[in-house]
Formats: structure tokens, C-alpha cells, sequence
């Protein structure tokens, strides 16, 4: 088995990770971008932590700002992988939902029990 050929990626990457590997830098060039137009509501300074919400891949952009940003958060930041925020989420929360989908189950049901506390979303 040659691992480098594209007769090898298409019979075992069904889930084409490996094409989500090649376009990681345009990906990134987008979210910067994205991030840069960004405004959010001046109420949202005074958040006391940060709750990331996400499932899969579409988790894995926390991972990279808590790897990226480390010695510069000033609040707790925790990612959440399941259906439920932590007990800390209050209304000086900003938390951020995290869906390729749009409907993956377990962001929705964190962002109602979010939406309860009236965090920051």
C-alpha cells in the first residue's frame, strides 16, 4: 500500500480528512478574516469566562485558540464536547456554539441551556 497516493486516500478516507488537512491553511485565512469583520456588543467586555460549544471537527477551532492564545486569556476558557454548559454559565458568560451542521443535537441543547441563564451567545 503506497500511503502518499490519491488511490489509497480514496479508498480508506471516506471522510476525506485528508482533504480537510490540504485546505486547513485557506480554512484559517477565512476564519481570520471572519474574526477581523467581527463586532460584538460592548456589553460582552465584561464577560467573566468563555464556554466553547462543540462536537467533532467542529471543536477543534477551540483547541487551536486555547493552544494559540494561552498566555493571553484573561478568563476561564472551557470547551465543551457534550449537551450541557457547566454550572458556571451564567449571564457573564459569552459562550460560542461550534456546528458545521447547524443542527448537530448537542450544541443545540447547550445553547437552550444557555439561552436559560441568558449568557452571552
Amino acid at each position: 500500500m503506497i500511503l502518499d497516493s490519491e488511490a489509497t486516500y480514496k479508498a480508506y478516507d471516506k471522510e476525506q480528512i485528508g482533504l480537510g488537512i490540504r485546505r486547513l491553511p485557506e480554512q484559517i485565512g477565512i476564519a481570520w478574516d471572519g474574526t477581523r469583520a467581527l463586532s460584538l456588543p460592548a456589553n460582552y467586555n465584561g464577560c467573566t469566562n468563555v464556554v466553547l460549544v462543540g462536537m467533532g471537527g467542529s471543536a477543534l477551532g477551540s483547541h487551536i485558540l486555547e493552544s494559540v492564545f494561552f498566555s493571553r486569556i484573561k478568563v476561564p476558557f472551557t470547551i465543551v464536547r457534550g449537551y450541557s454548559v457547566p454550572a458556571s454559565v451564567t449571564s457573564k458568560t459569552l459562550v460560542i456554539l461550534s456546528s458545521f451542521s447547524g443542527s448537530t443535537e448537542e450544541v443545540l441543547s447547550a445553547a437552550i441551556e444557555a439561552k436559560k441563564v441568558k449568557a452571552k451567545i
